[in-house]
């Protein structure tokens, strides 16, 4: 089922035993653009901010909330991140080691987070095939490691450049909740083209800019113009998906899987 990332923030996340918070943001891997962490602000009677939860650890959403396969006192110990829009690789192995993950970045055939741990791993490959130590890269290097990582909502405004002119800019998320991963970014043309909001999927978009928070896709600004307009009140279904691919003329992703 395709759900906004930007509805998502605020449901609710519910442990095994209760409810622990509420989803504040999304951590996105932007090579592969999947959701790779879900950013969760505890309720206020806990003293901390929020916390970081793998996306292996939650299940697909409900009408309103988020299951978390995970007990309150799990989620309650659990590491702290730096900030609320910034993992570190650091992070990431704290997380890991916190709830015994692997380390999902050593495997390029599985580096997908959405898979299971233990579809892929036996206990023993877990974390010594191969493994980082501390003893291996300072501190630095482990950050430079984490330069994919991006929060959703930092993302969200970011300016959105076709061909021969600016087309709006980036208000939401379209994810597969399945598996997490992203499948749309939601472009809002108002101030540009008519007043309305249109689809782009992530393979069509041709550099992104991080310092100048701009995205770049290959298209024209009157092509943006006459696309299929994204309600947002509508569900994305393969109809419409069929529409807007073939509009644009590109290859669909559900054929490679057919």
């Amino acid at each position: 089922m395709f759900r906004s990332l930007h509805d998502l923030c605020g449901f609710a996340v519910q442990a095994v035993d209760g409810d622990i918070g509420r989803a504040d943001d999304f951590i996105f891997d932007d090579e592969k653009w999947v959701v790779c962490y879900l950013v969760v602000r505890l309720g206020a009677w806990i003293f901390r901010h929020n916390v970081l939860l793998s996306i292996t650890s939650v299940s697909p959403p409900g009408a309103t909330f988020i299951p978390a396969n995970l007990t309150k006192k799990q989620i309650e110990q659990s590491p702290d991140i730096n900030s609320e829009n910034t993992v570190s690789r650091r992070d990431e192995i704290d997380l890991h080691d916190y709830y015994g993950l692997p380390y999902y970045w050593n495997y390029p055939p599985f580096s997908t987070p959405s898979i299971p741990p233990s579809d892929v791993f036996s206990e023993s490959q877990r974390f010594t095939e191969p493994g980082y130590s501390d003893d291996d890269e300072d501190e630095e290097e482990l950050d430079d490691l984490n330069a994919h990582l991006r929060s959703c909502k930092d993302v969200r405004g970011y300016r959105v450049q076709a061909i021969n002119g600016q087309i709006g800019h980036v208000s939401d998320f379209i994810v597969d909740d399945q598996d997490w991963t992203i499948r749309y970014l939601v472009i809002d043309t108002s101030n540009w083209v008519h007043g309305k909001e249109v689809l782009i999927a992530p393979s069509w978009i041709s550099d992104i800019s991080w310092g100048e928070s701009k995205v770049f896709v290959g298209v024209t600004v009157e092509k943006v113009r006459k696309s299929p307009p994204f309600d947002p009140s509508a569900p994305v279904n393969r109809d419409y998906e069929n529409r807007i691919y073939d509009y644009y003329g590109r290859p669909k992703y559900w054929d490679k899987k057919e």
